[in-house]
C-alpha cells in the first residue's frame, strides 16, 4: 500500500491514546460535579475547569487525526506530516492532507490514497480512476495474457485481473485492460493458458474444446471443422478408417483404372487386389499421407514386373 504500516500503527496509538484520554477526563468531570456539593467549591472548581479544558484539547485531537472527517477526497492525511510544538499553540496538533499521486485515487470512505486497477488511471488529487479507452492511451498497467481486467474501477490492484475461462473457450492471446476475453468459434480450441485459439487440423473436428479424428465412414476436408461429413465412397480410405480428410477415390484405385486401361484382360484381377489393398492400407495406415506417398511406388513397381 501507498501508506507505511508504521505511519498506520502510530496513527492507531495516537487515536487509542485520545480516546482513552476522553474516558477519563470524562468521569473526573463527573467526579468534580459531585464533590461540588459537599464543599471545597473552589479548588473543585479549578480542577474541573482543567479537566474541561483537557476534555476539549483531546476532543479536537480526535477530530483532527480520523482522515475521513479531515482530508477532502483526493488527499491523505500522513501521520509523517503530523506537527506537535507545545511552545507555539499555532503548529500544536497541525494537520497537512497529501494530494494523492499519479495512478493512485481516493473516495471520501477510504483512509488512504489507493492504487488504480490495472487498466485503470488517474491524475493527482483524483478521488476515482478512470478506465483506459485502448492499449495504448493512458495506461500505466495491463493484464497478462490469458486474462483481462473488467471493469470495475474500485478492484484491489494485486487482484482486478481475473483468468479467462477455458471451459467456456474465452481467451486473451495479448496483454490487455479488456473488459471481457475473446470467445474461441466452433471448430477451434483453446489451449490450457486460454492464450491462444487455433483451428482443429483437416482430418479433425472440434468437441468439447479437444481436436477429435473424424470416425470411419467420415471425413473432414477442411481445418476448423465443428463435424464431419459422411462419406459413402467404399473406394476411399475414409470409407474404411478414421481421420478421413477426403472422400475421392484413393490414388491406388485411380492408378489401378489406369493400369486395366492399357492391359488385356486384367479387369478381373485388378479389381479385387486393388479393393483388399485399399482396406488393408486404411486398417494398416489410419489414413496418413505417408500411405498415399507409398502407393504410387508399389504401383509402379507392379507394372514392372508384369511387362
Amino acid at each position: 500500500m501507498y501508506q507505511k504500516a508504521s505511519t498506520t500503527s502510530i496513527a492507531y496509538t495516537v487515536i487509542i491514546a485520545v480516546f482513552a484520554n476522553i474516558g477519563y477526563t470524562d468521569a473526573r468531570i463527573h467526579k468534580m460535579n459531585f464533590v461540588t456539593k459537599c464543599g471545597c467549591a473552589n479548588t473543585v472548581s479549578k480542577e474541573r475547569d482543567m479537566a474541561y479544558k483537557k476534555f476539549n484539547e483531546a476532543v479536537s485531537i480526535s477530530e483532527n487525526i480520523i482522515t475521513v472527517n479531515n482530508c477532502p477526497p483526493g488527499h491523505e492525511f500522513k501521520f509523517d506530516n503530523y506537527v506537535s510544538d507545545n511552545s507555539n499553540p499555532d503548529t500544536k496538533y497541525k494537520i497537512e492532507c497529501t494530494i494523492c499521486p499519479e495512478n493512485y485515487y481516493r473516495t471520501s470512505s477510504n483512509s488512504s490514497c489507493l492504487k488504480c486497477p490495472v487498466g485503470f488511471y488517474s491524475q493527482e488529487g483524483d478521488s476515482e480512476c478512470i478506465k483506459a479507452k485502448t492499449n495504448t492511451s493512458n495506461v500505466h498497467t495491463l493484464c497478462n495474457k490469458g486474462h483481462v481486467s473488467g471493469n470495475d474501477k474500485f478492484a484491489d490492484y494485486e487482484n482486478s485481473c481475473y483468468l479467462c475461462n477455458r471451459d467456456k473457450k474465452e481467451y486473451m492471446p495479448y496483454m490487455s485492460n479488456h473488459d471481457k476475453c475473446f470467445v474461441c468459434p466452433a471448430g477451434s480450441v483453446v489451449d490450457e493458458k486460454a492464450r491462444e485459439c487455433t483451428e482443429c487440423p483437416v482430418g479433425y473436428y472440434e468437441k468439447e474444446n479437444k481436436c477429435v479424428e473424424c470416425p470411419i465412414g467420415t471425413y473432414a476436408d477442411k481445418s476448423g471443422a465443428d463435424k464431419c461429413n459422411v462419406c459413402n465412397n467404399e473406394f476411399a480410405l475414409a470409407y474404411h478408417s478414421v481421420g478421413g480428410y477426403t472422400c475421392d477415390n484413393s490414388i491406388f484405385y485411380d492408378l489401378t483404372e489406369g493400369i486395366k486401361n492399357n492391359l488385356v484382360n486384367m479387369d478381373m484381377l485388378l479389381k479385387p487386389l486393388a479393393y483388399s489393398a485399399n482396406i488393408g492400407i486404411a486398417m494398416i495406415t489410419n489414413n496418413r499421407r505417408m500411405a498415399e506417398l507409398a502407393i504410387p511406388c508399389m504401383a509402379m513397381a507392379y507394372v514392372a514386373f508384369t511387362m
